[in-house]
């Protein structure tokens, strides 16, 4: 018997024709075969809508086929590539879960003309973000591919969850929901904060304060942008504990990774949950900042004071100016510059005489004269 097709259930025209023709088996083959049986695979509605037809308006089975496609195809349950594309894994579904609803949607995409690897490609990008980390080193050809590692990669990570249930007080799970870091309830992080019994107070170079306006409101009152150091120096002195291998650092320089979460989805620098656990600690008096060293004379002797301002002098300025808020600076080069001028001149009892005159620059740019007297050959000096 074949199974009959009403017109008033779910299933679509395309499911009910491809049912039909396997049904058939070997006399599908043949065109007549499938026009005079396809009644049998029709009830109610659909079986009076067949018996309507004219007679002499079948001539063929694609004709048929086009009719009964136009008169009950409503296309309201299939789905497109987009509807495909668009599905994601939930916050509680399994793996096994998901592969089965991505089946489910990708058997009802009628019209769909993709490849298997392309179909692997949507299948990946649907899973969780914390599963697609831990299985994105691999090249996958088939969904079948991606549902074995993805299973195996769960599994490890319900495993690792259970070692750590004893001290879920210290241990913050997360598991990605989506790709920022604010997801303080996600599952997959894996490293704890062990504080000494004695609660003695510890200080790093990297703990540095905020220097912010009193009227803003200061969530975190240390430099958030040093998260990174802070971790690596709480980790290298046994404060911070982890139980997965932090990339190396030529792969760290290429994307962002936090090393509180292992997770590739935001940087250390910016864990919100890292923050708080840090604030937590300086409020709780675990942690404490880092004290700045400054030198006893952190300025050079000479250095002037501003508030009294002093007069710079020459040397040889510096006696009249003793007792003065003065500071004696270094004697100004000279230049030393002579002009001569000769000039000639008869005396008032017609003598002739030559006159030298000598001109230098000295300090201050003055210049200084000296005139002596020369007389002709011959003529005696006055």
């Amino acid at each position: 018997d074949f199974v009959k097709f009403s017109g008033e259930d779910e299933r679509t025209t395309w499911e009910h024709i491809s049912q039909y023709i396997a049904q058939l088996g070997e006399i599908g083959n043949y065109e007549a075969f499938r026009v005079r049986l396809f009644s049998l695979s029709l009830t109610g509605t659909a079986f009076a809508w067949f018996s309507s037809l004219a007679p002499g308006s079948i001539m063929s089975w694609n004709q048929l086929e086009r009719k009964f496609h136009d008169h009950f195809y409503s296309g309201n349950h299939e789905m497109k590539l987009a509807d495909l594309a668009s599905v994601r894994q939930g916050r509680d579904e399994t793996v096994s879960q998901f592969m089965r609803r991505f089946k489910g949607i990708k058997n009802r995409c009628f019209n769909l003309s993709i490849s298997e690897v392309d179909l692997a490609g949507l299948c990946f990008r649907g899973l969780k973000s914390s599963i697609r980390e831990k299985i994105d080193n691999c090249d996958y050809y088939s969904v079948a591919q991606v549902h074995i590692r993805a299973e195996v990669a769960e599994g490890r990570m319900n495993k690792e969850k259970e070692s750590f249930k004893t001290r879920r007080s210290n241990v913050h799970i997360v598991d990605y929901e989506s790709d920022d870091s604010t997801d303080d309830d996600n599952d997959v992080y894996l490293a704890e904060f062990v504080w000494p019994a004695n609660k003695k107070t510890v200080s790093y170079s990297s703990l540095k304060p905020i220097h912010k306006n009193r009227q803003e409101d200061i969530k975190f009152t240390f430099d958030v942008s040093k998260c990174d150091r802070i971790f690596d120096e709480l980790h290298k002195f046994g404060y911070i504990k982890i139980s997965h291998v932090i990339p190396p650092t030529e792969e760290l320089r290429k994307r962002a990774y936090c090393k509180f979460h292992n997770s590739f989805s935001h940087a250390t620098n910016d864990c919100n949950v890292f923050r708080r656990q840090v604030q937590s600690a300086i409020n709780e008096s675990r942690l404490k900042f880092h004290e700045m060293q400054v030198d006893e004379t952190p300025f050079p002797v000479n250095t002037m004071e501003l508030q009294q301002p002093k007069v710079l002098v020459r040397p040889h300025q510096a006696e009249s100016t003793k007792g003065k808020n003065v500071v004696i600076g270094e004697e100004r080069p000279s230049s030393k510059e002579s002009v001569r001028e000769v000039t000639y001149e008869k005396t008032a009892d017609g003598k002739e005489s030559f006159k030298v005159t000598v001109k230098s620059s000295g300090q201050g740019g003055q210049g200084l004269v000296a005139t002596p007297e020369l007389r002709a050959p011959g003529s005696s000096l006055l």
